[in-house]
């Protein structure tokens, strides 16, 4: 996540979608005052480092509140808690990806450190990307109670939603990544915005040449699409790849996060 005061935007960081790539590019702008989460293994390569430690000195809790701690996935709403409506009018940034290429993404990553899955043969790979999906992808209550395991839900829309309304203002497009951001630069004062040169985590999926179709079967693709149905109508994903997501702030969200406010009062 990061809070940027001197250009007024929140970037609400979700998974496998090229967050970590957006987020370093943006570091590069950070001012005194911005903050953003901290990240191992990148500290060092840009002005991030600079940043960080304000995360430790964030606004007391109310009377009879939980302290209030910032992470790299955590959703909008932990941000507002924290500032309150000193970000009510902050821009709202995200990132969003084909649900049929993030399962097999999110899969590789998560159990690069068990197995080399991408040396696996495709007939093992399908069949270990099938038990992952059915077991960790859907919602469950034990998720909900928990948190168990919630970080390998394949839905994300919850960092970014408030009672069910998405509070994006600009949603960065994985497939459309470069053409987002310079739309993103011109919009938050950053001219010429591009990800040219910035890859990061890009080691732990087969290359090129296998396209991410290839490890489903009919009950894994149908398995996905439920799973992200949300997200296939919202932005009008396809299996096949070929439709160009759309995206369409809502309109609601301004009204929503204003009755959200004054509910939590912060």
């Amino acid at each position: 996540m990061i809070i940027s005061n001197s250009k007024n935007y929140v970037l609400v960081k979700t998974r496998k979608v090229g967050g970590t790539s957006v987020e370093l590019k943006l570091c590069d702008s950070l001012e005194d005052g911005d903050i953003s989460t901290y990240l191992k293994e990148h500290t060092g390569k840009t002005n991030f480092d600079r940043h960080v430690t304000e995360l430790t000195t964030l606004r007391k809790p109310a009377i009879g509140r939980r302290p209030v701690r910032l992470s790299e996935h955590c959703p909008l709403t932990r941000a507002y808690r924290a500032f309150g409506r000193d970000l009510e009018n902050h821009l709202v940034i995200s990132i969003d990806r084909n649900p049929w290429d993030l399962a097999v993404s999110h899969y590789f990553w998560k159990t690069r450190r068990f197995y080399d899955a991408k040396a696996l043969p495709i007939e093992e790979q399908r069949a270990r990307f099938k038990k992952y999906a059915l077991t960790y992808f859907a919602r469950s209550w034990k998720r909900h109670l928990w948190g168990w395991y919630k970080h390998r839900e394949l839905s994300h829309r919850d960092l970014y939603m408030i009672d069910g309304v998405s509070m994006v203002d600009h949603m960065l497009r994985y497939e459309c990544l470069e053409e987002d951001m310079q739309a993103l630069g011109d919009r938050i004062g950053l001219p010429g915005l591009s990800l040219e040169g910035v890859n990061a985590k890009r080691t732990t999926r087969p290359k090129k040449g296998r396209s991410y179709q290839d490890m489903y079967d009919k009950e894994t693709r149908d398995h996905v699409a439920r799973v992200a149905a949300w997200e296939i109508d919202a932005y009008g994903y396809d299996f096949e790849g070929h439709n160009t997501p759309r995206f369409e702030p809502d309109p609601r969200r301004h009204a929503v996060k204003d009755a959200w406010f004054t509910k939590q009062g912060v």
